[in-house]
């Protein structure tokens, strides 16, 4: 399953250092990449063991989503795409074929079994005067998995803790998010702090700036 390499040359790290030239060459860089549905087979909460398929389409081939990514040297990284969250959820939970309460659905932007999951944020009209997603900071409490991908899937254990979350299921802002029906973007990061002792805040909070500015309807953004 090859697809066209991602750009990643000479990435910026804040988003001072984004020209309007660096977010037009990624947004130019079209490729298209396979989603990675993640589940848990278990019917309780007790058991965090998870496994996952890929996405199929109604004709039962790969489902595909076009779009861009951000780079392909990062473990953080994130797939910008015009297909919605909801119908890429739909597309996952006709794969996995389950319904079950504990199942904990999750899906991720991959190119192969050996990619890290990746978010995948959807482009949507930018003149929308309603709250559609959520955007989460934070450490731990609210982290989805970037320190999982950060540590290269060795922390939080898979044997103890659910798929990159430090608890055994969903975290607060993803009942949230369900509740209210919206999107989730995880932005959260497990041991975050005010300061810089392990991967803090500030440091975190630039470089999510940047991802924001490449936001295919958003204009280049400020902190």
């Amino acid at each position: 399953m090859a697809v066209t390499p991602a750009f990643a040359d000479n990435i910026p790290v804040t988003p001072e250092m984004m020209s309007v030239s660096y977010i037009a060459n990624v947004q130019n860089r079209q490729t298209y990449t396979y989603v990675k549905c993640w589940y848990r087979p278990a019917q309780k909460h007790d058991d965090p063991a998870t496994e996952w398929e890929w996405a199929r389409d109604e004709k039962g081939d790969y489902f595909t989503i076009d779009g861009y990514w951000w780079s392909s040297g990062r473990l953080k990284n994130m797939f910008y795409t015009n297909v919605s969250q909801s119908e890429i959820k739909h597309r996952c939970k006709e794969t996995l074929g389950v319904n079950h309460d504990t199942a904990d659905f999750l899906f991720y932007a991959s190119d192969n079994r050996y990619s890290y999951n990746h978010d995948i944020w959807t482009n949507d009209d930018v003149n929308k005067h309603v709250i559609n997603r959520i955007i989460a900071f934070g450490d731990s409490l609210s982290d989805t998995g970037n320190i999982y991908n950060a540590s290269q899937w060795v922390f939080p254990n898979r044997n103890s803790w659910f798929l990159g979350h430090s608890s055994n299921g969903y975290v607060w802002t993803e009942y949230l998010a369900h509740g209210k029906a919206i999107s989730l973007y995880n932005w959260a990061v497990g041991g975050a702090a005010g300061t810089n002792p392990v991967l803090g805040i500030n440091r975190y909070l630039c470089s999510s700036y940047v991802l924001l500015n490449l936001y295919e309807n958003g204009k280049k953004l400020s902190p």
